[in-house]
């Protein structure tokens, strides 16, 4: 299924795959990038991870045919004299793939929406996640996020988040995980943003 069709719309078959030829040529696309549908300030975020935080959906279950898995990842350039800056330049990198084949893949550009505060990822990386998702060519039955979900100190992470504005089921694969003081083993401590 497209974005254009997925409002409204029933899960469909999986669409035929397309050849190796069409997926080389259709493996990236670079767009700039609109943070127009994210909170521009902590105080706007933490309110939307309160209501996240409370919500409960409905369990993703594995279909029994094959799925779309979705993938997405954001970096940004190194050897900056200031790193963590708002407008830094970022590129976002989404994938498609079916069992161990990847169908397609594409990168953003953009620009740092907030400087880099723990607990506040999305501010800074939500924007130009969702714009590299949305320029896959289909939608993903479930999608694979580099941030926190449910394990965000505040119970609704950039994954959480993501996935709401998406309307795609998500699992949280953070790079480094919150350890709440006193539980498990710390490699660092909890630290967040103010809200």
């Amino acid at each position: 299924m497209t974005w254009g069709a997925r409002a409204g719309a029933g899960r469909s078959p999986i669409p035929a795959l397309p050849s190796r030829a069409e997926v080389h040529r259709a493996a990236i696309l670079v767009t700039m990038v609109s943070t127009s549908s994210w909170p521009v300030s902590a105080a706007a975020l933490c309110l939307v991870q309160q209501r996240l935080a409370t919500a409960h959906p409905q369990p993703w279950r594995v279909p029994a045919q094959p799925y779309m898995i979705g993938g997405c990842f954001v970096c940004f350039a190194r050897g900056g004299e200031e790193r963590g800056v708002p407008g830094e330049p970022g590129w976002a990198g989404a994938a498609l793939v079916i069992g161990a084949r990847t169908v397609t893949s594409t990168v953003v550009r953009g620009v740092a929406g907030y400087r880099y505060a723990p607990g506040l990822l999305a501010l800074r990386e939500g924007a130009l996640l969702e714009a590299a998702v949305k320029a896959l060519p289909r939608v993903p039955d479930v999608l694979l996020v580099n941030a926190t979900g449910r394990d965000h100190p505040r119970r609704a992470g950039l994954t959480l988040h993501l996935g709401a504005l998406l309307g795609l089921p998500t699992v949280g694969s953070p790079t480094d995980r919150y350890w709440p003081a006193g539980r498990g083993r710390p490699r660092r401590q909890a630290r967040v943003g103010p809200c």
